[in-house]
């Protein structure tokens, strides 16, 4: 008898646990089973976000003609695409208070500085707020409603417009192309295409070029992209002082120039007709900007040329 009621005392207190802890109750804490308050969000039909932060930091971000800008930035369009994939996926740990006094706790008190995401879809407009990533935590508020979740992986914006601008410098037009004049602080050469082969000349010798070395080579600026822009330098100093130039002709058609100096272990440079500055590391312009050597046929001797000798006047010896 006595058997029996310890075992019965054992299921019921074994119950309770079970109970409470499935009620949220056991320690006080709330369930890991979130819902978002009707929380959805079609990606194809948001038009503009905006970023802005407590610190007066705000910049937006508008889909036109299928592309994202920002001012007269172009942006990464992978960037925003990544964004709005996180937003639409929320992806909760827990909710940590819907307390109105508990707010700052969670860094959305008055000296705190959350992101707002102000979102517009279609005709609708959604916002959301982020705290600031504390050992690797963030916490989320939707709207002006006092929930406040924990997410289980934070979020990171960009700080301004500038972060995911458009490193897409140009789109060489390959085929078009049929002269190439490129200077260097070592050398000087110029490959031309003449009757469908590539010519290699330098300053001192004529020679058939590589043609397979020379399209391959051709098609990396196709597209050209920056590792990154240099928003603090004046492209005023490329323009007097660079010594190294890219230039894409197709007849006496200036196509694409690209002009380069070395600054703190990069290179910068301008394009022509462009005033953005955009670096390239040494790895980048190595990739893109090969030796005379380089376009050489493959046994080295690049097939000299022969030029018709001149008269001592300079005229043809015809």
């Amino acid at each position: 008898m006595k058997t029996s009621t310890v075992l019965s005392l054992s299921i019921a207190t074994a119950l309770l646990l079970i109970m409470s802890y499935t009620s949220g109750w056991l320690a006080n804490t709330p369930t890991n089973t979130i819902q978002l308050p009707q929380w959805t969000l079609n990606t194809n039909e948001v038009k503009k976000i905006t970023i802005a932060k407590t610190d007066n930091i705000s910049f937006s971000i508008i889909k036109k003609d299928n592309a994202w800008h920002s001012d007269s930035l172009q942006i990464e369009q992978q960037e925003v695409n990544t964004l709005l994939n996180e937003l639409a996926q929320l992806k909760i740990a827990q909710q940590v208070t819907d307390k109105i006094e508990e707010q700052s706790v969670y860094g959305f008190g008055l000296t705190d500085n959350p992101t707002h995401i102000r979102i517009s879809e279609g005709l609708k407009v959604k916002d959301l707020y982020f705290s600031e990533i504390t050992n690797g935590i963030q916490f989320l508020r939707i709207s002006e409603n006092p929930q406040v979740y924990k997410l289980k992986s934070p979020i990171i914006f960009p700080a301004s417009a500038e972060e995911w601008q458009d490193r897409t410098l140009f789109n060489l037009a390959v085929d078009a192309v049929d002269r190439v004049e490129i200077q260097t602080q070592e050398e000087r050469f110029t490959l031309s295409l003449e009757n469908k082969e590539w010519v290699l000349d330098t300053d001192s010798t004529l020679v058939l070029a590589d043609s397979i070395m020379t399209m391959d080579w051709l098609k990396r600026f196709s597209p050209l992209k920056a590792d990154g822009f240099a928003l603090d330098v004046n492209p005023q100093v490329i323009s007097r002082n660079a010594y190294t130039h890219i230039a894409f002709y197709n007849g006496n058609t200036l196509l694409e120039k690209l002009n380069l100096q070395p600054l703190g272990g990069k290179f910068i440079g301008i394009q022509e007709g462009s005033t953005s500055v955009f670096f390239l590391t040494p790895t980048s312009l190595n990739h893109l900007l090969p030796s005379a050597e380089t376009f050489m046929e493959a046994d080295g001797s690049g097939g000299v040329l022969q030029e018709e000798p001149l008269e001592e006047d300079g005229a043809p010896n015809i």
